[in-house]
C-alpha cells in the first residue's frame, strides 16, 4: 500500500532535503526546516542523504526503518545484557521486541517513532554505563548525543528523558554525589546548543503539544483525567496493538515478580521510575497516540526477556512449554497480520470490564497492522494525468489515497502541482463553490468510496464537496477514472 498520511509526508520533506544537498532545489535553512510543519529535521535530513546514496524513491527511503529495525533489536539485546548477564534472556527480549505487532508494522514505513525508540534504548543503556552521569566519560558523550537526537527527531522526544533524569537526582542526593549534578549541568548546557535553536523556532508547537488533558477530542483521545477510562488507555493500547494478549500477560508477570529477577540489582528500580514516569506523562497531556509511547516497549521487552529466562532457570522444561506456546502465539499474530493467514481479517475476540471499558483478546485487523495488498495503486497515474502548475482539490482523505501521498508521489515526478485539501468546515455554501470553482482539478470519489475514517474532523465539509461536484458533473470534464480498491472508483475531473 502507498504511504498514509504521516508517512508520506515525511518522505515527501526526505526528498525536498535530498533536492536540496544536491543543489537542485534552492531554499534557505529557515525555509528547508519550516518544510516539515513543526516536526525536527533529522529523520528528513536523514533521509535526504541516505537517497543521494541509495537512490531517490518510496522503496530506498522507506528501508531506512529496517536499519532502525535492526538497531532497535540489538540496542534490546546490550540493554537485557547490561541488566543481567543472562544471553538467553538477551535474545529473548530482542526477538520479542522485533514481534510485537506495532513494531514490525512501523518497520515497514517511514515514520519517526521507530528512530525516537531507538535512540531511547540506546540513551538508557548508555545512561546506565555512564553510572548515571557518575563519570562524564565516552558514555556520558554518547548518552547526550542520543537525548540531542531524540529531541530532533520527534516533537515529543525529550519527554523520554524527564523520568531518566529524575532518577539521576535521585542519586545524587541518595549517594551525596556533587559530581554528578555537575555533569548533568554540563550535559544541560550541551543539550541547548545542540537543540536551543530549534526550540527557539518552534516554541508555540511545543507549548501547544504539552497542554493538559482536557475533555479531549471528539471521537479520537480520551482526556478528562477525572475519568479511569483516560488513564487506563494506554494500558489498553499496549494490550491490544502494541504487543499482543500473550506477552502481555508476561509483561505483567514481570512486573509482579521483577524485585526477584532482578535480585540486588542497584538498576531494577530505575527501570520502574522510567515506566511508571513515562506513563503517566503521557497520559497527562492532551495529545495520545499508540505510536507515542513505543519507546517503552524495548524496555518491557527486557523485562518479558529476563522474566523467560528465569522462569526456564527455575524450570527447563516448564520454560520451554512456555516459550513454545508463547512463540505459536506470536507467530500466528505476525502471519495473520500481515498476511491474513490462517485467520482473516478483520477478527477480534474483546470483553468488557467495569470501569475500563472493552479489551480486546485477540485483535487481527488493519490497526495496527496494514497486511500485504498486491495492487498497483494510482498516485503516479494521477499525477501524470495532471497539467504542471494546476491546482488541485483532493476530496478524498484515506490512508491509501490522501493529499500527503499525492504530494509525495507530486515532488518525486518533480513537478509544480499544488494539492489542495477541504477545510476543516465550509462557513457556507457559497464559500465552497467559489473555493471549488477556483481549482484546475478535482479528484472525487464516488459515492460508494468511503471519503475518509470517521474520526476525521473534516468529514462533513468532505462529504459536503463530494456532493456537490458530483452534481455539477457537467461543468467539468472527466480526465481518467481509477479503480482503487474493491472496485471503488476514483473520477480525475479538469474544469472546463
Amino acid at each position: 500500500m502507498p504511504p498514509a498520511w504521516d508517512q508520506a509526508a515525511h518522505l515527501k520533506n526526505s526528498v525536498i532535503w535530498n533536492r536540496v544537498m544536491s543543489g537542485e532545489l534552492d531554499l534557505t535553512f529557515k525555509e528547508l526546516v519550516g518544510q516539515s510543519w513543526g516536526y525536527p529535521p533529522l529523520m528528513m535530513f536523514i533521509g535526504g542523504l541516505w537517497s543521494m546514496v541509495f537512490g531517490l524513491g518510496v522503496f530506498q527511503i522507506t528501508f531506512l526503518s529496517t536499519l532502525f529495525l535492526i538497531l532497535g533489536m540489538l540496542g534490546v539485546y546490550k540493554l537485557s545484557k547490561e541488566l543481567n548477564k543472562s544471553e538467553t534472556g538477551a535474545v529473548l527480549a530482542a526477538l520479542l521486541f522485533s514481534f510485537f505487532p506495532i513494531i514490525f508494522d512501523i518497520s515497514r514505513n517511514y515514520l519517526l517513532d521507530l528512530p525516537l525508540t531507538v535512540f531511547v534504548v540506546w540513551a538508557i543503556w548508555a545512561l546506565i554505563k555512564a553510572r548515571y552521569l557518575a563519570d562524564f566519560n565516552k558514555y556520558t558523550v554518547l548518552f547526550v548525543g542520543l537525548f540531542i537526537f531524540s529531541s530532533l527527531t520527534k516533537l515529543n522526544g525529550f519527554l523520554y528523558f524527564g523520568p531518566m533524569f529524575v532518577y539521576v537526582l535521585y542519586r545524587a542526593i541518595k549517594d551525596r554525589e556533587v559530581k554528578i549534578v555537575k555533569n548533568l549541568i554540563i550535559a544541560g548546557l550541551i543539550f541547548l546548543v545542540g537543540v536551543g535553536w530549534w526550540y527557539f523556532i518552534n516554541f508555540g508547537n511545543i507549548r501547544d503539544y504539552l497542554k493538559i488533558a482536557g475533555e479531549g477530542e471528539s471521537v479520537t483521545d480520551p482526556m478528562n483525567l477525572f475519568k479511569l477510562t483516560t488513564w487506563f488507555y494506554y494500558l489498553k493500547l499496549f494490550y491490544s496493538q502494541q504487543a499482543t494478549a500473550a506477552t502481555s500477560l508476561l509483561f505483567f508477570g514481570a512486573l509482579i515478580f521483577w524485585k526477584k529477577i532482578m535480585g540486588d540489582n542497584k538498576n531494577r528500580g530505575f527501570i520502574l521510575v522510567f515506566l511508571i514516569l513515562s506513563y503517566l506523562i503521557f497520559t497527562v497531556i492532551k495529545n495520545k497516540d499508540t505510536r507515542f509511547t513505543m519507546p517503552l516497549l524495548p524496555v518491557v521487552a527486557v523485562m518479558m526477556g529476563l522474566t523467560l529466562a528465569k522462569l526456564g532457570d527455575f524450570n527447563k522444561i516448564v520454560g520451554k512449554i512456555v516459550c513454545f506456546i508463547l512463540g505459536i502465539f506470536i507467530m500466528l499474530s505476525y502471519l495473520s497480520n500481515s498476511f491474513e493467514w490462517p485467520i482473516k481479517k478483520n477478527y477480534f475476540l474483546n470483553f468488557k470490564l467495569p470501569l475500563i471499558g472493552w479489551v480486546e483478546i485477540i485483535n487481527v485487523s488493519e490497526n495496527p497492522v496494514r497486511s500485504l495488498k498486491t495492487k498497483i495503486w494510482p498516485q503516479k497515474q494521477i499525477v501524470k494525468d495532471i497539467d504542471d502548475g494546476s491546482r488541485v482539490m483532493v476530496i478524498i482523505n484515506k490512508e491509501e489515497i490522501n493529499g500527503n501521498n499525492l504530494g509525495l508521489f507530486v515532488e518525486l515526478a518533480d513537478k509544480s502541482i499544488t494539492m489542495e485539501l477541504v477545510p476543516i468546515r465550509w462557513e457556507s455554501y457559497v464559500e465552497m463553490e467559489n473555493y471549488l470553482n477556483q481549482m484546475d482539478y478535482v479528484l472525487v470519489p464516488d459515492n460508494d468510496y468511503d471519503l475518509a475514517p470517521v474520526y476525521v474532523i473534516n468529514l462533513e465539509a468532505l462529504i459536503q464537496s463530494r456532493d456537490f461536484i458530483l452534481s455539477q458533473r457537467d461543468n467539468w470534464q472527466l480526465i481518467n477514472t481509477y479503480t482503487v480498491y474493491d472496485g471503488k472508483k476514483l473520477f480525475l475531473m479538469k474544469r472546463l
